[in-house]
């Protein structure tokens, strides 16, 4: 059964960005500036007449809390999009996110059950990626051979108890070509109308510690294990278990249905990193743990969070997949967070089918 959690409070009376706000933020210091520029804009918006519009938006459904906004599942009228251009929206990268992800032209009917899910709440648990024993240990072993031979060279990252390592197409290729993923990467995407952005294998030790550690909380130590979402909208990773991941075995933490917000800012990186308590106490928490072979696949949206407490190590690999449009547009705009900074490559066509042709995996 599938709990959801109603995703943002709706009150009589359009009221963002109070001062207490920045308690939901991990730097708290950072976002008190901000959030007074923000209200001095809401407040000249008002006296200019702007209330009209966003009265309108409320009673059209809007919701919201203090790390973004909400529209309608199904929005598609121009008084929102007016209302978050004029409001919320005002840096071109905010504006692509909005045209892009928040308000779809049409809604698709999900027919594979992983996008079901993964619409419904942000992430879709898979028990079996349908891969056979043999492939599951060959994905296994290129993944151990790549963190081996990046921890050797100490260009891992420099965050203590964490390995990352890129893999190439051909490693994984059994996977990527699995019918399990690339349904539920059609229907939640749009059929070929996506590209990987990136491929790697990942391991959190026993050595990681919590992102930080005092009274004044910094991005030297772990940042994925603050609560945050990816500065990307409307993403999805997927990941490969290399063995069976549980609850205390470091695992993916989301908040259920937070994928539907329309964040207030994309391109602050110290604006997307939330605290433990505002996100405890308003968003339903899920685990996202599984056997060997199997794995999730999630909306990068949603705020989520790498476990970084644990009694065992975890090992993964982890696929990037976006839109092609979006990814287009946030290179004319020169966006250089932290969507598409890899390779792409295009999903179906003759370049996918060529790159799985040239690994030689057998099914």
């Amino acid at each position: 059964m599938i709990f959801l959690l109603v995703l943002l409070t709706r009150a009589a009376a359009f009221t963002p960005w109070a001062r207490n706000d920045s308690a939901a933020y991990v730097f708290r210091d950072h976002v008190d500036g901000v959030l007074e520029k923000r209200r001095r804009k809401l407040d000249a918006l008002r006296r200019k007449g702007g209330d009209a519009l966003i009265r309108d938006a409320v009673g059209r459904g809007l919701h919201w809390n203090a790390l973004g906004v909400a529209f309608p599942r199904d929005a598609r009228d121009d008084a929102f999009a007016k209302f978050a251009e004029t409001v919320i929206a005002h840096q071109p990268v905010d504006r692509a996110m909005l045209r892009h992800d928040a308000l779809p032209s049409e809604r698709r009917r999900l027919a594979a059950r992983d996008a079901g899910r993964l619409d419904a709440t942000g992430a879709a648990l898979v028990d079996d990626w349908g891969l056979s024993f043999e492939n599951v240990t060959r994905i296994s072993l290129k993944a151990h051979a790549a963190l081996g031979r990046e921890a050797a060279a100490r260009r891992q990252n420099v965050t203590t108890g964490v390995v990352e390592a890129t893999l190439l197409p051909g490693d994984v290729a059994a996977w990527l070509a699995a019918p399990r993923l690339r349904a539920a990467l059609d229907a939640y995407l749009g059929a070929e109308a996506y590209v990987r952005t990136k491929i790697a294998a990942l391991r959190l030790t026993n050595r990681l510690k919590a992102p930080y550690s005092g009274a004044e909380p910094n991005l030297l130590g772990y940042p994925s294990g603050f609560w945050h979402h990816d500065r990307c909208g409307k993403r999805v990773k997927a990941f490969f278990f290399l063995h069976d991941v549980k609850k205390d075995g470091r695992p993916t933490l989301i908040a259920e249905a937070s994928h539907r917000t329309h964040y207030y800012d994309y391109k602050d990186l110290l604006q997307s990193r939330f605290a433990d308590s505002y996100v405890e106490e308003n968003y339903a928490v899920t685990a996202l743990t599984g056997p060997r072979g199997g794995g999730f696949l999630f909306d990068t949206a949603a705020i989520h969070k790498g476990e970084s407490s644990g009694k065992r190590s975890r090992t993964v690999i982890i696929a990037d997949f976006m839109d092609t449009r979006k990814l287009d547009t946030f290179k004319k705009l020169r966006y250089r967070g932290p969507c598409g900074q890899h390779r792409t490559v295009k999903m179906g066509g003759e370049d996918w089918e060529e790159s799985l042709r040239s690994s030689k995996a057998p099914s």
